[in-house]
């Protein structure tokens, strides 16, 4: 791009006082101009950065991606796959040892980790929220099921048991623990 400016040398005839026309008719053409321009810097930063095109805002004269999963797919099935581990922890996953140290469940036919017939359906919802401390907000998501689960169902659990003033302090949570700890309390 070329800008010169005119002179009475090299300027076209003029018709007349007209400022005010001109900045409406020059200021539509800019801003055409630079939408243009802007559109086409949006489709090279999503390549360079590997992001959508709608997940770019345009910030403090350059372009950022914005707050929101980059795969919500996968986040999804990142979420309920650690959902389902910590399910596993909570309820299920236990090595059993033998008085040498030994595992006696040593497979997966004596240890039993959560299938499609012990989960229930999963819904995932979204708070997008972008980090303070990090380029472009990004934050890890995945390990919040995996993490929380266990606390969330020992805490309903207890909460079910408290007439029998049951408090949880090991995990798994199995069926033959509860019939236990509510005998235990009422004896």
């Amino acid at each position: 791009m070329v800008v010169t400016y005119a002179d009475s040398q090299h300027a076209l005839a003029g018709t007349g006082p007209g400022g005010s026309r001109h900045t409406v008719v020059v200021s539509g053409a800019v801003a055409g101009a630079a939408a243009q321009v802007k559109e086409k810097i949006r489709r090279i930063a999503a390549t360079k950065l590997e992001a959508s095109e709608r997940d770019l805002a345009f910030r403090d004269g350059g372009v950022s991606v914005r707050a929101r999963p980059s795969a919500p797919k996968t986040l999804d099935g990142q979420i309920i796959g650690g959902t389902i581990q910590g399910l596993g922890t909570a309820l299920y996953e236990h090595c059993l040892y033998d008085e040498r140290g030994r595992v006696r469940n040593e497979t997966f036919e004596y240890y039993h980790l959560p299938s499609s017939m012990d989960v229930p359906t999963i819904t995932v919802g979204h708070q997008e929220t972008p980090s303070p401390y990090t380029p472009y907000g990004i934050k890890g998501a995945g390990e919040g099921g995996r993490m929380l689960t266990p606390a969330i169902l020992s805490a309903a659990i207890e909460d079910a048991l408290s007439p029998h003033d049951v408090r949880i302090t090991s995990l798994p949570i199995t069926a033959e623990k509860i019939v236990e700890w509510v005998a235990t309390a009422s004896a």
